[in-house]
């Protein structure tokens, strides 16, 4: 079987992990052979879409997020066109909630997965080698040959994400790119309404020789800026100072861009935070607002005052470059 993956990120500079984690969670599958088409948001749907037929799939996927949408489905239009015979499954972001709509009004989608492909895609696939339909399969959402849409609103989640395959185990792994980007945990505590981080997902972190042998890898492969996927790495305060120490002082060649609760910075991530050299780390701040009623509205807690507290102390007491998200 021949799968063909689509992949539209936002830049050159971008590479989405979800190729090769889908390809790690399918490498036992001999029978599969894994090819990828890449492109930007200013390539043309009809130029993508030759380059995906010429390589003749079976199967084409692709990850739907809010930015290249538009251009992947009107790729896969295309492509369902000239090759009727592949099957085409979606997933990502945009396939979190209702599907009914995607279904009816993109006809060339055979398939979408809701949550985390992993759990599910060995299967699926196997499904489709012989020939089986996808019933009980957490998270497929599938049309039937009638159009009838099978949807049980279920959500794959991975178990096993926290010990499987570092993604740069694939040959898949981009490290040509500016950056790349590694996740030390799923999930989030939170419940900000406007997120799809917290809903339905226990919170899970890959132990931390997990986390060191990933970083030695990409050392070794000349990584030297790394984004950090986690949604708050600062919660809890005590994991994130294990991680702050193996970054800074096992690393140190390397550059962390992190994503933080200014509110949540405990006296010792402080300390940790303070002495850190110039640049080692790049933070993204998560204010979002201090109105009040907005963050009652949008289900988000947070203390304006702690959060703004928090920032005083990035900006004047750390040497490091800090933004912040409104």
């Amino acid at each position: 079987m021949r799968i063909v993956w689509l992949a539209v990120n936002a830049s050159h500079a971008h590479a989405s992990l979800a190729l090769p984690l889908l390809h790690l969670a399918c490498s036992a599958q001999g029978e599969l052979a894994w090819e990828a088409v890449s492109s930007t948001l200013h390539d043309d749907p009809g130029a993508l879409a030759a380059a995906v037929v010429a390589r003749e799939p079976d199967v084409v996927a692709a990850t739907l997020y809010l930015f290249n949408s538009g251009l992947v489905l009107e790729t896969l239009s295309r492509v369902k066109a000239l090759r009727p015979g592949c099957t085409t499954i979606v997933g990502g972001p945009e396939c979190l909630g209702e599907v009914g709509d995607l279904f009816a009004r993109h006809p060339w989608v055979d398939l979408a997965v809701r949550g985390e492909g992993e759990a599910v895609l060995p299967e699926l696939l196997e499904r489709l080698r012989r020939g089986a339909a996808p019933v009980g399969l957490r998270g497929v959402c599938w049309r039937a040959a009638d159009g009838t849409l099978h949807d049980d609103s279920s959500r794959a989640v991975s178990r096993s994400w926290p010990t499987a395959p570092a993604p740069c185990r694939s040959p898949f792994f981009d490290t040509s790119r500016a950056f790349v980007q590694i996740e030390t945990s799923r999930g989030c505590r939170g419940a900000c309404a406007y997120c799809t981080s917290c809903r339905d997902l226990p919170l899970r972190q890959r132990p931390l020789a997990a986390i060191r042998d990933e970083l030695a890898a990409l050392r070794d492969r000349g990584v030297r800026e790394v984004r950090v996927l986690d949604r708050t790495f600062n919660a809890p305060a005590g994991r994130a100072g294990d991680l702050l120490a193996l970054f800074l002082d096992e690393f140190p060649s390397m550059r962390f861009h992190l994503e933080i609760d200014p509110a949540g910075l405990s006296r010792g991530l402080r300390e940790r935070l303070r002495r850190a050299a110039p640049g080692a780390l790049h933070l993204e701040a998560g204010l979002q607002t201090t109105a009040p009623r907005a963050l009652a509205a949008c289900g988000r807690h947070a203390d304006p005052a702690r959060a703004l507290d928090g920032l005083r102390f990035l900006v004047h007491e750390t040497a490091l470059p800090t933004h912040v998200d409104l």
